[in-house]
């Protein structure tokens, strides 16, 4: 029976002989093509399949029937080898499971190779570059030991360094701060002249904290602490969070506060103790105050005037010179 559009062999003849089913086939009944390889042309859209059971399309010439073809130019099922160049101006792969290249990113196996994407790619699992079984999402690997990774275009870019010694550089070539973020809030800055800053986009010291609160934290644990934390006035507060001392030690030299030395309470603070005395004590006028009495010790020339602040009088301590 002639069919329109189609050439055809059908070999169930050769089938019923016991002959071989052949390499080439075309349909061995209206709906479905049979055997161990197939090949088929339709002459309705001059395309191609090699090694289908099924198309994925239905013929033009014989709809009513449900004779199918392919619309694509060659389908084929199964892997195909090349030797040589495939060309084309547009293509899509997917469902690859592993590339592996002696080249560069165009496959080849010369230098001068290269290839150039044009919009997005997904990779779902691991990326390695340098090695074969990447540990992470993307993984860099150099046999030398250092591995640099750029982000940028021609002399603009920043990057990223591992040194063979274990160093980890950051820099950035253009002379630009270097920020991080959490989601869209900076956190923290280096600015182009290696001020830190925390909290703040223009630090103008080594390292500044903005923040409304306790500024700084330095942990022994989480129970030993000391906190430094600057009020809306520049009030600094130097706190410990169990009992131990704030040490000032100034290596042998002095301690000098360019303010008044207070007790944070009135009358509840001792000034040395009975077992850790002050050697000597440089003062001008002494003031005693307590809940019995208020005086004041003046340093004449010759003798030691003693007020009684409360009443106004004033007393002469007259001294006796002890020979040696």
């Amino acid at each position: 029976m002639a069919r329109s559009g189609w050439a055809y062999t059908d070999l169930r003849y050769f089938k019923n002989l016991g002959g071989p089913t052949g390499s080439v086939q075309f349909l061995v009944s209206e709906t479905q093509l049979s055997g161990s390889q197939y090949f088929v042309y339709s002459t309705a859209s001059n395309n191609i399949g090699i090694g289908l059971t099924t198309w994925d399309g239905v013929g033009d010439m014989d709809v009513g029937r449900g004779l199918p073809h392919s619309s694509h130019k060659v389908h084929i099922v199964g892997d195909v080898s090349v030797t040589g160049s495939i060309y084309a101006d547009n293509y899509i792969i997917k469902n690859v499971s592993t590339i592996e290249s002696d080249g560069d990113s165009k496959f080849g196996d010369s230098s001068a190779d290269y290839h150039a994407f044009t919009g997005s790619i997904s990779v779902s699992e691991k990326v390695g570059i340098g090695t074969s079984t990447p540990a992470k999402h993307l993984h860099l690997y150099g046999s030398s030991g250092e591995v640099e990774l750029r982000l940028g275009s021609n002399d603009k870019f920043s990057s990223v360094v591992q040194k063979s010694n274990a160093e980890l550089i950051i820099q950035n070539a253009s002379g630009g701060d270097i920020l991080f973020y959490d989601d869209s809030a900076e956190t923290m800055r280096i600015k182009d002249g290696g001020n830190v800053g925390i909290g703040v986009g223009d630090p103008d010291s080594a390292l500044e904290i903005l923040s409304t609160s306790t500024q700084l934290k330095i942990s022994y644990d989480s129970d030993s602490y000391a906190t430094l934390a600057v009020a809306s006035d520049s009030a600094l507060t130097i706190a410990s969070a169990e009992s131990g001392d704030i040490t000032l030690d100034p290596g042998g030299s002095d301690v000098i506060a360019d303010g008044n030395f207070l007790p944070n309470a009135d009358s509840t603070r001792s000034l040395g103790s009975a077992s850790k005395r002050w050697a000597n004590i440089y003062t001008g006028d002494l003031h005693l105050k307590n809940d019995r009495g208020d005086w004041t010790v003046v340093e004449e020339a010759d003798y030691l005037s003693v007020i009684n602040n409360a009443t106004g009088k004033r007393y002469r301590l007259m001294m006796e010179e002890i020979e040696d």
